[in-house]
C-alpha cells in the first residue's frame, strides 16, 4: 500500500499526470492507456503468486468465494499460465470440480486434468460457479470473454489483491518517509527505479556499491528477471542494496520527495512497460519514463536497454514512438545505452540535436579467477538466455531447425534456461540429437555463471538477420529506419559480456560488426544462419588452444571491474 492509498492525491500525482498528458499531446495514445499498460507489467509476479498460493492453499475456497460473491464449488481457470500449472493440485483439493482452459495448451494433462480448448469449454453442458481470469493481460482476457457466463467472472486484479492481502502486506504509509530519510543520510545515494528489475544490471550496481555508492532499489514488482524463463526475488540478487517494493503512487511519491543523490532508470523503456515487439507499447513505455523523469527533483540517469526497441506490430504508431522517445531522452540529465556501441548514440544525438549527454556503457559481466578446463569430448557451445523460444515470444531469433542442424553435426549445445520451450524442443529430438543437447538450470549468481561457462569452447548469440532487415525495411519513418539499421550493426547483447568474462569466444552475427572492432578478433566467430550447414566443420578446424590463450588472458576487458569508472565519471557530472 502506498502513501497515496490512504491520503488525498498529492501534487506529485497531479504533476505526473500533467507531464504524461503533455508528452502524449498530438499522439494517438491516452494517459489512461499508458497507466493500464504499466499496471499490467507491474502486477504481482507469478513468483509471488505461486508462493502465496502455496502458503494459502487451504484458504482458496474462502478467497475465491469472496471474490465471486457467491459460493464456489466448481471453478474454471482460464488460461493456464505457469503459476497455475504449478499450483493446480491446490485448486483440485479446494474445489469439487476444476476445469482448465487454454487454447495453446489444449490436450495437455496438468495435475490429472486435461486442458480444454475454448470451443470444448463452450460445449460443456453445465456452467462452472466461477471463472477465474488468471492473467493480467487485458488482450488475453478479452479472448475468453464470450465463454464466461454473465456475473461469474473473477478478475485477475481482484484475485491477486485478495490473495496477497491474505498474505498480510504491510502498509508503506510510514515506511516511505523513513526511506527518504535514509537516502538523505546515505553516502553517495543512487536510487534505482524500475518496474520489474532486470538482473543484467546487477554487476553494474554491485561494482558501484564497491566504489562507495549507497544503492537503493525501488521496484514495482518484487521479482527480478534473470533470463529466459527464470524469475527470482530481487532480494536474492541484490544483497548489497536496500530494496523496497512499492505501488505506482508510492514510486511517484518517492520521485517527488527524494532530494539528494541521483535516480538511475536501468532498462527503463523495458522494465515499466514490456514492449513485446509492439510499436504502440514502445511509445507508451517511452512516455511513462519521460513523465517520471519530469517528476524527479534530483538528476536522472536514463539507462536505455537498447538504442531502439525492435518492433513488428502496430507500426501506425511510428511517429508517436519518435515523439515519446525524443521526450524520454530530452528529460533525462544523462543517458547511457547498455546494448549498443557508441556509434548508435552518436547518431541519436545528431539526428535529434540532443543537448543531453549520451554515452555507451555495456551491461558488463564479472571477472572471476575460477576458469575451468574445457570439455575434451567434442565441441561444446553455451547458450544463455532466450535462444530457444517460440516465434511469438521473439520473432528475431533463429527457428528451431537451425539448432537441429548443429546437433546433427555432433556439436554439443548447453542451454541455460528455466523456460518450457527447451524441454519441448528436447522431446522432439532424435536419439543422436538428444545426446548432444543439454539443459541446465538458470544460475542467478553472476560469478558462478561466469565460472560455469568457462568450461565450454564458445558461447552463442545469434539473431535472424533476415528478419531484422525486414523490420528495417518495414519502417516508413526515416529516423526509425536508420536507427533500426544501427541497432542491428551496433548490437551488444548482455551475453557477449558474459561469455567474454568467461574467457570464451562468441558465435555472433556478422552484422554485429561494430562490437567486433572493439575487442580482439579471437573473441568472435562471425556466422549467419545460412552458414550453419558448415559450422560444425569450421569449429572443429579452429586452433582452440591459441584462441583460448588469448580470450582467457584478455577477459578482464569485458568485466564491470575494469570499466565501472566510466560510469562513475558520468554519475559525478550529475551532482
Amino acid at each position: 500500500m502506498s502513501v497515496a492509498t490512504n491520503q488525498a492525491a498529492g501534487p506529485f500525482v497531479e504533476r505526473f499526470k500533467a507531464a504524461l498528458a503533455d508528452v502524449l499531446k498530438g499522439t494517438s495514445l491516452q494517459a489512461s492507456e499508458v497507466f493500464e499498460l504499466a499496471e499490467e507489467r507491474c502486477q504481482h509476479s507469478y513468483v509471488e503468486l505461486t508462493e502465496a498460493l502455496e502458503r494459502k492453499s487451504t484458504e482458496l475456497e474462502r478467497i475465491l468465494t469472496s471474490c465471486a460473491n457467491r459460493q464456489v464449488t466448481s471453478l474454471c481457470l482460464l488460461p493456464v499460465p505457469s503459476y497455475i500449472g504449478k499450483c493446480a493440485e491446490h485448486f483440485r483439493a479446494a474445489f469439487g470440480e476444476v476445469i482448465l482452459c487454454d487454447n495453446k495448451k489444449a490436450g495437455q494433462t496438468i495435475a490429472g486434468l486435461t486442458v480444454l480448448s475454448q470451443s470444448e469449454l463452450d460445449s460443456l453442458e453445465r456452467d462452472a460457479d466461477a471463472y477465474l481470469n488468471t492473467t493480467p493481460s487485458r488482450e488475453v482476457s478479452a479472448l475468453f470473454a464470450d465463454s464466461i457466463p454473465s456475473g461469474r467472472s473473477i478478475s485477475f486484479d481482484d484475485f491477486a489483491s485478495e490473495l496477497m492481502k491474505s498474505g498480510g502486506r504491510s502498509s508503506m504509509e510510514n515506511e516511505l518517509p523513513r526511506l527518504v530519510e535514509r537516502i538523505g543520510a546515505a553516502k553517495h545515494p543512487l536510487v534505482v527505479f524500475c518496474g520489474i528489475y532486470l538482473n543484467t544490471y546487477t554487476p553494474t550496481l554491485a561494482a558501484l556499491a564497491e566504489r562507495g555508492y549507497s544503492i537503493f532499489v525501488i521496484a514495482r514488482s518484487a521479482t527480478a528477471w534473470i533470463h529466459a524463463g527464470h524469475l527470482a526475488k530481487i532480494g536474492e540478487t541484490l544483497e548489497f542494496a536496500e530494496v523496497q517494493t512499492v505501488d505506482a503512487e508510492g514510486m511517484l511519491w518517492l520521485a517527488h520527495h527524494i532530494d539528494r543523490g541521483a535516480i538511475f532508470l536501468p532498462g527503463a523503456e523495458e522494465s515499466f512497460i514490456g514492449c513485446s515487439f509492439d510499436c504502440r507499447r514502445a511509445a507508451a513505455a517511452n512516455a511513462y519514463v519521460a513523465a517520471l523523469e519530469r517528476l524527479a527533483h534530483v538528476p536522472v540517469l536514463l539507462g536505455l536497454y537498447d538504442i531502439i526497441k525492435p518492433v513488428v506490430k502496430q507500426l501506425d504508431y511510428q511517429r508517436d514512438s519518435i515523439q515519446t522517445y525524443t521526450a524520454m531522452l530530452t528529460e533525462a540529465s544523462a543517458v547511457t545505452i547498455g546494448a549498443n556501441t557508441p556509434a548508435a548514440g552518436e547518431q541519436v544525438v545528431n539526428a535529434l540535436a540532443l543537448q543531453t549527454p549520451v554515452s555507451s556503457f555495456y551491461r558488463y559481466g564479472v571477472f572471476t579467477k575460477d576458469i575451468r578446463e574445457k570439455h575434451a569430448d567434442g565441441i561444446h557451445l553455451a547458450i544463455v538466455g532466450g535462444a530457444l523460444v517460440s516465434e511469438s515470444e521473439n520473432p528475431f531469433l533463429p527457428d528451431h531447425s537451425h539448432f537441429r542442424v548443429l546437433l546433427d553435426q555432433g556439436i554439443h549445445l548447453h542451454v541455460y534456461s528455466s523456460a518450457a520451450e527447451p524441454l519441448k524442443f528436447q522431446d522432439g529430438l532424435s536419439v543422436h540429437q538428444a545426446s548432444h543437447f543439454h539443459i541446465h538450470a538458470s544460475i542467478t549468481d553472476p560469478h558462478a555463471l561466469t565460472s560455469e561457462l568457462s568450461q565450454y569452447h564458445a558461447g552463442m548469440i545469434l539473431n535472424d538477420t533476415a528478419t531484422l532487415v525486414d523490420m528495417t525495411a518495414t519502417f516508413t519513418e526515416r529516423f526509425l529506419r536508420e536507427l533500426a539499421y544501427h541497432f542491428m550493426t551496433t548490437m551488444t547483447p548482455s551475453a557477449s559480456m558474459l561469455y567474454g568474462c568467461a574467457g570464451i569466444p562468441i558465435v555472433i552475427n556478422r552484422t554485429s560488426s561494430s562490437l567486433q572492432t572493439e575487442f580482439p578478433s579471437e573473441y568472435f566467430i562471425p556466422t549467419e544462419l545460412s552458414e550453419f550447414g558448415t559450422l560444425g566443420s569450421r569449429l572443429r578446424s579452429m586452433d582452440w588452444e591459441r584462441i583460448h590463450r588469448v580470450t582467457e588472458a584478455e577477459r578482464a576487458q569485458f568485466s564491470i571491474q575494469a570499466n565501472v569508472e566510466k560510469l562513475v565519471a558520468t554519475l559525478q557530472t550529475l551532482r
